[in-house]
């Protein structure tokens, strides 16, 4: 190759590495704070969507430089085996993972920590090190971080202040929770302010040793938005972060106290005073009195339903408990759903959330045991071993600039000791590797570390004919063009996938205003404006499936529709000529079809989604409402396998009981609402159709016993007026029986004379579950 042709592809190497930083500098500003809200997820998926768009082209330089060059070089971390089997917990969940569907695409299609985001990340990982050598570059990558962490932070403090920041934004505005942070996590965001005061600590100290003073003015301005929003933050949330956050510092600020020069001893000793200032406010705040006293009492912050730490720990523990195989490689990589659904135990809290799923457990622990099993639980505590052997041994290095290695070796270090308090979501997994990637290649700047080396057959080495160097450009260019096409085709079917999500977006919000303007009518809403209502969200929905038709969120939405459609369709069918009755019903045959197959579709994509189970149940119960009796045994085994996810599903025995009563199959009807019974004692209307499926087997005597207990829960609870409590007073006085309180303790009693056979779930894997 001649000199000329050596220094062409240089300048071409320049610009591409000058592009990959363009690209790193956007990742590591937006994707902090990119949230675009959607009806069925918060902030993951377009967050994941984004980082995966921008780092594949960051990755797909670097391969393009790699065939050019005609080697493959990597530098080397002490982290790196770690993280290789971190990704290897991660690849064997997946594999082996119970629902893959959900492993692959993460839980319900979110995608933030499912498999195919997560790869992406590990692979920017290990391959995002051959652009950044030098200090002031890594520093530049610094301050674009916390400028998006900071900005992160400022947002959701004014959200947690009630400020309407987004109700701007067309649709998209509906999504967005004034009072919750933009991570719509109060533990995550206080561990993420932690990473904006630890961060800014790090560049104040950088500056000021170098004696830039007005680029000390930045980091100094997050520091104190961060102190400031973090007592905010823990309103009600408790203190465990502020007390982490102090404990760190208190190891940083030793650390800094003992390296630095006399003249900077000072910034260690104040940034730590104000650390327990901010820890005080806390635990202050967790205090009504100091709380009204310092925000006055109209503060108030709202409080999302967190899973408890003992909770988290019985959902874990009893799924590696019930299953060997399980307990070693996890029920897969995002499916603490699945193991939370099908061993939540029996406490009132639960019982009164019904059948709310949970995704995370309490902390990031307690997550990967479910998710990942002892293999993630091992190759978790083993990177945690491999961060302190190399903080350590970067604490005793004796290079001249170890003191921001080691800030930023920590910082890394103290998200990873957040799993013990917060569960991780795109965003901390993010931040633990962008962390680490920044540490292993300040530490490596001055390219004296090993590299992974590579040489494969097309580099161009020695002497080569004319026709040679010809041969391997043009083999070069043929990589180049196959690699990009590769990349550019699955990014752009990955954004014609989930361009769905734009008329999801659109139809939920149009739902959502027909529902305000719905709550000013005085009289009953019209049949034409319900069905033109229907139809236009039904067609915003087809229009989503056209982009995505495996989505089970989209495919379970629509079966939905398509049966309040049927129910109006039936509506008009009463009051229609016989011409009329009969295109409807030609109508109903149509939307019926509709319904099963995309309820069908939803089951066939993700097998162990307690919803897609649910709502095709929904579908078989909403058509066998309309006169659509055959349907019934659908209807019961679908029912049955949502028992079988769910065991404390109390709502799916009672539904099933509801069906015997129709097909008057009263001991199994009995059956399945003492199933319900054994759930939620306390639940009126099985206490209700128990007492008529006795009264029509003649058992007047324990017929009157359950509607004495019903009638007693609702006087228990204030609910002793109105319709309901009035129909179950007559009846009893009907069967000849009397008003006093019946103790519920005696339904046990009762229950035990009147079960003959049991409705009890089949084993979860039983093969006929999904036929």
């Amino acid at each position: 190759m001649s000199t000329l042709e050596k220094k062409n592809i240089s300048s071409v190497f320049e610009m591409i590495s000058a592009i990959q930083k363009f690209l790193f500098y956007i990742i590591l500003f937006v994707i902090p704070w990119f949230i675009i809200p959607l009806p069925y997820d918060s902030t993951e998926k377009m967050k994941g969507i984004l980082f995966v768009f921008l780092a594949s082209l960051l990755i797909l330089l670097e391969v393009i430089k790699w065939i050019w060059d005609g080697k493959v070089s990597v530098i080397r971390s002490s982290l790196d085996k770690a993280f290789l089997l971190l990704f290897g917990s991660f690849l064997i969940s997946t594999l082996f993972a119970r629902d893959q569907w959900i492993s692959l695409w993460g839980f319900d299609g979110r995608m933030g920590t499912g498999f195919l985001v997560i790869s992406i990340l590990f692979v920017f990982f290990f391959l995002a090190r051959g652009f950044l050598r030098e200090k002031k570059e890594l520093i530049r990558s610094l301050e674009i971080l916390l400028g998006g962490i900071g900005f992160l932070i400022l947002l959701s403090f004014l959200s947690v202040l009630k400020v309407e920041l987004f109700s701007w934004i067309p649709f998209v505005g509906e999504f967005f929770a004034v009072g919750l942070p933009l991570s719509f996590s109060f533990l995550e965001i206080m561990l993420v302010t932690g990473v904006g005061i630890f961060l800014s600590l790090l560049l104040l100290v950088e500056h000021m040793k170098a004696k830039r003073f007005q680029s000390a003015i930045f980091p100094i301005l997050v520091m104190g938005i961060s102190l400031v929003a973090l007592p905010i933050f823990s309103v009600s949330h408790g203190a465990l972060i502020p007390v982490l956050i102090l404990v760190v510092m208190l190891v940083v600020c030793l650390f800094l106290w003992i390296y630095l020069e006399k003249s900077l001893k000072v910034l260690p000793v104040g940034f730590f005073v104000l650390s327990a200032l901010a820890l005080l406010f806390s635990i202050g705040f967790q205090y009504d009195s100091f709380r009204d006293s310092v925000l006055g009492k109209s503060f108030d912050t709202i409080v999302p339903i967190t899973l408890g730490t003992d909770i988290s720990w019985t959902v874990s523990s009893s799924s590696i408990v019930d299953d060997f195989f399980r307990g070693v490689v996890g029920l897969g990589n995002d499916s603490f759903a699945i193991a939370y659904n099908r061993y939540k135990p029996v406490t009132e809290g639960i019982i009164a959330l019904g059948n709310t799923s949970f995704i995370v457990g309490s902390n990031e622990i307690f997550t990967i045991l479910a998710n990942r099993g002892l293999i993630g639980i091992i190759v978790w505590i083993l990177l945690g071993i491999v961060f302190i052997r190399t903080l350590v041994k970067e604490f005793s290095s004796t290079k001249d600039e170890k003191v921001t290695s080691f800030l930023l070796g920590i910082i890394a270090f103290y998200v990873f000791l957040g799993s013990a308090f917060v569960p991780f979501s795109f965003l901390l997994y993010f931040l633990l590797v962008i962390l680490t990637l920044l540490f292993v290649l300040y530490t490596n700047r001055e390219k004296k570390s090993d590299e992974f080396l590579l040489k494969f057959w097309a580099v161009n080495v020695g002497d080569m004919t004319k026709d040679m160097n010809k041969t391997m450009e043009g083999i070069n260019w043929f990589l180049t063009v196959l690699v990009t096409l590769i990349v550019t085709i699955g990014l752009i079917s990955l954004l014609v996938k989930n361009a769905s999500d734009a008329y999801i977006v659109r139809a939920e919000a149009y739902n959502i205003e027909q529902a305000r303007e719905y709550e000013q009518y005085e009289g009953d809403i019209s049949l034409e404006e319900r069905e033109a209502y229907l139809h236009r969200l039904a067609g915003y929905y087809d229009k989503a499936l056209r982009y995505n038709r495996r989505s089970p969120f989209i495919n379970r939405k629509s079966s939905l529709i398509a049966i309040e459609i049927i129910s109006l369709l039936s509506e008009k069918h009463s009051d229609a000529t016989k011409e009329e009755q009969e295109a409807l019903l030609t109508e109903v045959s149509l939307w019926r079809n509709i319904a099963i197959d995309l309820s069908k579709e939803a089951v066939s994509t993700s097998k162990f989604l307690y919803s897609n189970w649910n709502t095709r149940a929904s579908v078989y119960l909403g058509l066998i409402s309309v006169g659509f009796g055959d349907y019934a045994e659908d209807a019961l085994m679908a029912l049955q396998s949502c028992i079988n996810l769910v065991p404390l599903d109390y709502d799916s025995y009672y539904k099933a009981g509801q069906i015997f009563m129709i097909q008057e199959k009263y001991d199994k009807a009995l059956n399945a609402f003492n199933s319900v019974l054994n759930v939620n004692g306390q639940h009126v209307p099985s206490l209700v159709l128990a007492a008529r499926v006795l009264q029509e087997k003649g058992d007047i005597e324990n017929a009157v016993g359950y509607l004495q207990a019903a009638k007693q829960v609702l006087e228990v609870n204030e609910l002793d007026i109105g319709d309901i409590y009035q129909g179950i007073v007559d009846s009893i006085e009907e069967l000849g029986g009397d008003n006093d309180m019946k103790d519920l303790e005696e339904i046990e009693e009762l229950k035990k004379e009147v079960v003959e056979e049991d409705f009890t779930p089949l084993p979860l894997d039983e093969e006929d579950l999904f036929e």
